[in-house]
């Protein structure tokens, strides 16, 4: 009987620390939306706070359509940013543009930073 209670507390602990991923989203959510006002920002995090399981089905019941729209429009602009930030590719004042001293090693075999650091950065 031990191994039940076991796997049950492990699928409440699962369960409590999906409810906090999914109130996170949706609160996040909420303060994204350009086309809510204060005061509505305000009564659906209030909503949430007071009736969470509710407010999280009215929530994503009236407002969730454009719930992806606006999740792919912020990753867009933080892409965006990242891209055109010109301090983008450099780690600790050195930029990982400049490898003529990786060149001079003569690792002919290596892989060629210049090419391949947009893939290895996130």
């Amino acid at each position: 009987m031990p191994m039940v209670d076991l796997l049950w507390v492990m699928l409440l602990w699962f369960l409590f620390f999906a409810w906090i991923v999914v109130i996170a989203g949706v609160v996040t959510d909420v303060f994204r939306s350009h086309d809510l006002s204060g005061v509505s920002k305000a009564a659906w995090v209030l909503f949430l706070i007071v009736i969470p399981w509710l407010g999280v089905i009215v929530y994503l019941v009236a407002r969730g359509d454009s719930l992806t729209y606006r999740y792919l429009e912020a990753l867009g602009k933080r892409e965006t940013r990242r891209i055109g930030d010109p301090r983008a590719g450099r780690a600790l004042g050195v930029s990982w543009q400049s490898t003529s001293n990786y060149r001079q090693t003569g690792m002919a075999g290596a892989m060629d930073f210049d090419t391949q650091s947009a893939r290895i950065m996130l």
